[in-house]
């Protein structure tokens, strides 16, 4: 394949792969520390918990039913196996070939804790979910990034309001392997970010690389 012909398909595969993964990404419920123990979430792997599904179902959504999503890299491909809850039509994959050609994949884990204010001046908030590891937190109030003081060791934000609000959005990226320290087992992440990097050879041998980025919420947390 020629330069253009390469780029042309790198573009098309890693935008279909990326595709792909904000799809399932936006259908999941929740993301999960891990599935059977031994997958885990993390830099280059996403373990996520979707609703199961029936299109021919009254309410579509299957109440009590569980898909099991996990997307990662390995040996130069982006992989996917699905386990479908009982019911569920989602199709069975294992080590699924979502695209070849992938150099490396990256996800994010971004936290967003809701919050509201029935009071204004100094008002104080636990961040149960946030683990040392994360980094500090950013606040909106209202849509708007406002200043705040924050104490780490308590979890503990005290926001100063000139009125009353019900909209505090305190938002935090996280390590799914190092939540040790948080107060429960596992934050409720919100948004997921992936990166792409997609790398081939044109018929000159001179590598090509393609970079894409993308970002979803999960289906629970789109406010």
């Amino acid at each position: 394949a020629g330069k253009n012909d390469t780029e042309t398909g790198l573009t098309g595969s890693s935008r279909l792969a990326l595709d792909e993964t904000l799809y399932q990404i936006r259908g999941a419920k929740q993301v999960l520390p891990s599935y059977l123990s031994s997958t885990l979430s993390g830099a280059n792997k996403i373990v996520l918990a979707a609703p199961g599904y029936n299109p021919s179902s009254s309410t579509f959504y299957l109440d009590g039913v569980t898909d099991y999503i996990i997307i990662w890299h390995e040996s130069g491909k982006l992989l996917q196996t699905l386990v479908p809850g009982t019911g569920s039509v989602r199709p069975q994959r294992t080590k699924y070939v979502l695209a070849s050609n992938v150099k490396s994949c990256a996800f994010s884990y971004r936290v967003r804790d809701y919050f509201t204010s029935g009071s204004k001046n100094n008002a104080t908030f636990v961040l149960n979910g946030y683990p040392s590891s994360a980094s500090t937190p950013l606040l909106y109030v209202n849509g708007v990034l406002k200043d705040f003081s924050f104490s780490s060791s308590t979890r503990t934000a005290t926001v100063s309001l000139s009125e009353k609000s019900n909209d505090l959005q305190f938002v935090y990226d996280i390590d799914p392997t190092n939540v040790t320290n948080a107060v429960v087992s596992m934050p409720v992440v919100g948004e997921v970010g992936v990166t792409l990097q997609m790398e081939a050879k044109d018929n000159r041998q001179v590598t090509r690389n393609m970079t894409l980025h993308g970002a979803a919420r999960l289906r629970n947390l789109r406010k």
